[in-house]
């Protein structure tokens, strides 16, 4: 990519195509996607599959956990063209959401959003890479070894922060709804 290309219109990031339409963080998803699994034009292996709408769904097909011969195979062809993040990519997206800066309400300046465009993940993926132990299980790899001892100890201390603020935040709840709950119930009964 020449630094002296073309930029994004919206942030000014180095363009990831010679139009200048967008960078790697901004790429526009706005592709309609039931509108693209019906054409069987645009991926031949999508073309016997059917789209279930989540409210097509009866309430017992819902509950299931287990998937069926049949469901199993519409889905791995549906991600055949989609590969699976090695661990450096992991190890990379762990660097990249931890240190970044976090403001006083806990929220990152580089968001699980932002790190899903640019590697073409969907936000849950990229939020299970993310989970505190999922994390911590990565780092502990071989390939994690490669990271400085300073820059571990950092990214580990800040894994360890979001866990006790997460951990903070439901004891919080918890006991928030412990004191609402008294309060509802006289409420209803003055009423």
């Amino acid at each position: 990519m020449d630094l002296l290309g073309p930029f994004c219109p919206r942030c000014s990031n180095p363009a990831v195509d010679d139009q200048g339409s967008s960078c790697i963080f901004c790429l526009d998803y706005s592709v309609d996607l039931l509108s693209s699994l019906s054409e069987p034009d645009l991926d031949p292996s999508l073309a016997d599959c059917d789209v279930i709408l989540p409210q097509e769904l009866s309430a017992e097909k819902r509950s299931s956990r287990r998937w069926s011969p049949d469901a199993r195979e519409k889905h791995s062809l549906a991600c055949a063209g989609k590969p699976r993040l090695d661990t450096q990519e992991k190890i990379d997206i762990i660097r990249l959401y931890y240190q970044s800066p976090c403001s006083t309400k806990g929220r990152r300046s580089f968001n699980q959003w932002t790190i899903a465009r640019a590697y073409g993940k969907s936000r849950a993926a990229i939020s299970k890479i993310l989970k505190p132990d999922n994390a911590l299980q990565v780092l502990s790899s071989a390939e994690a070894r490669s990271l400085n001892v300073t820059e571990r100890w950092a990214i580990t201390r800040s894994i360890q922060e979001e866990r006790r603020r997460k951990d903070e935040g439901k004891a919080l709840s918890k006991q928030h709804t412990k004191e609402q709950a008294p309060r509802q119930l006289e409420g209803s009964v003055l009423s």
